[in-house]
């Protein structure tokens, strides 16, 4: 089992390389094409030149490979000419990047010069929640329900299940947010903050159009279950198919014949060996649920993560996007470690050797 940990731990390396240049480079591009993004500070104001070249240098855009459209800003001309191993050449941008952030832990600075690190402290507590609520929601629900579906296949639970899953599963997350935003969040929640018996935490903080400062987590509720529904339609789909496959397996079969209850035959027996493939689609969903907290934190006003990322690509803060992202990655790397480990917890047979 450690021999596997530290293999797995040492291919997190390109993973987080690769994906870093890709930041690297396509941010890059961006200023190239669109020009110094620290303009946008000025406004419609003319930029005294002295001073626009020196918060240039400061929020790191003052690199000479910024200027060359398609450069991969990776190495630059070395000034004493000798550079690195007598090439005449150093490394450029990204291997600057590269060293601040895992050499000093700097991800740098953004426009208004805040630390990155300081806006991801701000912003990742309101992305962990909704991320928390909505794989419990997809997990419990979704659970629940194909477990149902697949112990009363052909009937009208089966069915609901199925009709139900394949509606949520065929609207897009940005609509289903719009939608419950104006009809839950709007006129359901006018209806109940009309009502003087319904207490405020859920008339305000529940039902509500968008986040609240007031109730930071209530008005999380909602966002979160739209954040969830689509992935929980998936694993409502996913547990099904796989009780009605184990079900008619050989070890139920004779889990049943030696007079074990019908609770246990389904709960230990069925139920653990089905949950495999769930717990490997509800791992690999984690990038897709903060892949759409993008789409869902900026429909309902929610400071997380993802609204910061999408403040960050529209202003061309390239600093805030690579740093938010490289973290964002190795989350998900360890999160993908950890469902791999949960393997042989659900299943003895699986060893890592």
């Amino acid at each position: 089992m450690g021999r596997y940990v530290i293999r797995r731990l040492l291919q997190f390396i390109p993973t987080v390389l690769g994906t870093m240049f890709l930041l690297h480079y396509m941010t890059s591009l961006a200023v190239q094409f669109s020009g110094n993004p620290v303009r946008a500070l000025f406004g419609d104001r003319t930029p005294d030149p002295a001073l626009l070249a020196a918060i240039t240098e400061r929020l790191g855009y003052a690199d000479p490979c910024l200027d060359k459209r398609g450069d991969p800003c990776l190495w630059r001309e070395a000034e004493s000419g000798s550079g690195w191993l007598g090439t005449g050449y150093e490394p450029g941008l990204f291997f600057d990047r590269l060293g601040n952030i895992f050499f000093h832990f700097d991800f740098g600075i953004n426009l208004r010069q805040r630390e990155v690190t300081d806006l991801v402290a701000d912003a990742i507590p309101f992305t962990l929640k909704l991320l928390v609520i909505a794989i419990v929601f997809e997990a419990v629900v979704g659970i629940a329900a194909g477990v149902l579906a697949g112990l009363r296949g052909g009937s009208f639970t089966d069915y609901a299940v199925k009709i139900s899953t394949v509606f949520v599963i065929s609207v897009p997350i940005f609509v289903l947010g719009v939608v419950v935003r104006e009809f839950v969040g709007v006129k359901f929640g006018n209806v109940l903050r009309g009502q003087d018996w319904i207490p405020d935490v859920i008339s305000v903080g529940v039902f509500t159009p968008g986040f609240k400062a007031d109730y930071p987590l209530a008005s999380l509720v909602i966002p979160g279950m739209v954040l969830g529904a689509l992935s929980l339609a998936t694993t409502a789909r996913l547990t099904r198919t796989s009780i009605m496959e184990n079900i008619r397996a050989d070890y139920v079969r004779t889990a049943k014949a030696k007079g074990l209850t019908n609770k246990r035959v389904i709960g230990v027996h069925t139920l653990r060996n089905s949950l495999i493939p769930v717990i490997t689609f509800l791992g690999v969903d984690i990038g897709a649920a903060m892949a759409g907290a993008v789409v869902t934190e900026t429909i309902f006003n929610v400071p997380g993560i993802g609204r910061l990322v999408t403040m960050a690509a529209r202003s061309g803060e390239s600093s805030v996007v690579v740093g938010v992202v490289t973290m964002l990655v190795l989350v998900v790397l360890l999160a993908n470690l950890l469902v791999d480990l949960l393997y042989a917890v659900l299943d003895p047979r699986i060893r890592y050797e």
